[in-house]
Protein backbone atom coordinates (compact mmCIF):
# COMPACT_ATOMS: atom_id res chain seq x y z
CA UNK A 1 0.00 0.00 0.00
CA UNK A 2 1.46 3.35 -0.99
CA UNK A 3 2.01 6.08 1.56
CA UNK A 4 -0.74 8.17 -0.07
CA UNK A 5 -3.19 5.29 0.26
CA UNK A 6 -2.12 4.70 3.86
CA UNK A 7 -2.80 8.35 4.63
CA UNK A 8 -6.25 8.16 3.01
CA UNK A 9 -7.09 5.00 4.95
CA UNK A 10 -5.92 6.48 8.25
CA UNK A 11 -7.85 9.72 7.70
CA UNK A 12 -11.02 7.82 6.86
CA UNK A 13 -10.55 5.45 9.82
CA UNK A 14 -10.05 8.44 12.12
CA UNK A 15 -13.36 9.87 10.95
CA UNK A 16 -15.15 6.62 11.73
CA UNK A 17 -13.32 6.31 15.06
CA UNK A 18 -14.68 9.72 16.08
CA UNK A 19 -18.21 8.34 15.65
CA UNK A 20 -17.62 5.59 18.23
CA UNK A 21 -19.26 6.35 21.57
CA UNK A 22 -16.87 5.60 24.40
CA UNK A 23 -17.85 3.81 27.56
CA UNK A 24 -18.40 5.80 30.75
CA UNK A 25 -15.18 6.36 32.67
CA UNK A 26 -16.71 5.04 35.88
CA UNK A 27 -16.93 1.53 34.40
CA UNK A 28 -14.66 -0.89 36.21
CA UNK A 29 -13.76 -4.49 35.58
CA UNK A 30 -15.34 -7.17 37.72
CA UNK A 31 -13.52 -10.09 39.39
CA UNK A 32 -13.66 -12.08 36.13
CA UNK A 33 -11.76 -9.37 34.28
CA UNK A 34 -14.72 -8.24 32.17
CA UNK A 35 -16.77 -5.09 32.09
CA UNK A 36 -20.28 -5.66 33.44
CA UNK A 37 -23.01 -5.17 30.88
CA UNK A 38 -20.43 -4.51 28.15
CA UNK A 39 -22.15 -4.83 24.82
CA UNK A 40 -20.62 -4.22 21.41
CA UNK A 41 -21.32 -0.64 20.42
CA UNK A 42 -23.32 -0.16 17.21
CA UNK A 43 -21.49 3.15 16.85
CA UNK A 44 -18.38 1.11 15.98
CA UNK A 45 -20.04 -0.69 13.04
CA UNK A 46 -18.82 1.76 10.39
CA UNK A 47 -15.25 1.61 11.70
CA UNK A 48 -15.35 -2.19 11.80
CA UNK A 49 -16.79 -2.41 8.27
CA UNK A 50 -14.20 0.04 6.93
CA UNK A 51 -11.27 -1.82 8.50
CA UNK A 52 -12.63 -5.16 7.26
CA UNK A 53 -13.16 -3.80 3.74
CA UNK A 54 -9.63 -2.37 3.58
CA UNK A 55 -8.18 -5.61 4.93
CA UNK A 56 -9.99 -7.73 2.34
CA UNK A 57 -9.30 -5.40 -0.57
CA UNK A 58 -6.49 -6.11 -3.02
CA UNK A 59 -6.42 -2.42 -3.91
CA UNK A 60 -7.72 -0.19 -1.10
CA UNK A 61 -7.00 2.95 -3.12
CA UNK A 62 -9.27 1.77 -5.96
CA UNK A 63 -11.95 0.82 -3.43
CA UNK A 64 -11.82 4.29 -1.85
CA UNK A 65 -11.98 5.89 -5.30
CA UNK A 66 -15.00 3.78 -6.23
CA UNK A 67 -16.90 5.08 -3.19
CA UNK A 68 -16.38 8.77 -4.02
CA UNK A 69 -19.53 9.31 -6.13
CA UNK A 70 -21.80 8.02 -3.36
CA UNK A 71 -23.27 9.84 -0.38
CA UNK A 72 -21.94 9.15 3.11
CA UNK A 73 -24.87 6.92 4.08
CA UNK A 74 -24.58 5.03 0.78
CA UNK A 75 -20.86 4.56 1.42
CA UNK A 76 -21.60 3.10 4.86
CA UNK A 77 -23.83 0.43 3.30
CA UNK A 78 -21.35 -0.23 0.51
CA UNK A 79 -18.58 -0.72 3.09
CA UNK A 80 -20.79 -3.28 4.83
CA UNK A 81 -20.99 -5.16 1.51
CA UNK A 82 -17.26 -4.78 0.82
CA UNK A 83 -16.50 -6.08 4.32
CA UNK A 84 -18.61 -9.18 3.73
CA UNK A 85 -17.39 -9.91 0.19
CA UNK A 86 -14.95 -7.70 -1.68
CA UNK A 87 -15.94 -8.93 -5.14
CA UNK A 88 -19.62 -8.44 -4.39
CA UNK A 89 -18.85 -4.90 -3.22
CA UNK A 90 -17.06 -4.18 -6.49
CA UNK A 91 -19.95 -5.62 -8.49
CA UNK A 92 -22.54 -3.58 -6.59
CA UNK A 93 -20.55 -0.35 -6.99
CA UNK A 94 -20.12 -1.03 -10.69
CA UNK A 95 -23.84 -1.73 -11.09
CA UNK A 96 -24.84 1.45 -9.26
CA UNK A 97 -22.39 3.80 -10.97
CA UNK A 98 -24.83 5.28 -13.51
CA UNK A 99 -27.98 5.04 -11.39
CA UNK A 100 -29.88 7.95 -9.90
CA UNK A 101 -29.43 8.76 -6.24
CA UNK A 102 -32.99 7.63 -5.54
CA UNK A 103 -32.45 4.28 -7.26
CA UNK A 104 -29.16 3.81 -5.43
CA UNK A 105 -30.78 4.64 -2.08
CA UNK A 106 -33.65 2.24 -2.72
CA UNK A 107 -31.32 -0.60 -3.70
CA UNK A 108 -28.95 -0.08 -0.75
CA UNK A 109 -31.84 0.28 1.69
CA UNK A 110 -33.20 -3.02 0.43
CA UNK A 111 -29.80 -4.69 0.92
CA UNK A 112 -29.31 -3.08 4.32
CA UNK A 113 -32.57 -4.47 5.73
Amino acid sequence: MSSDTQLRVLERAAGYAEQVISRPTESTYNANGTLPFAQPSPSANNLYNFVSAVHKSDDPDAMLNSLQPFTESQQDTLLLIYAADNQLGQDVVEGLTDRSEQATDSFLNYLGD
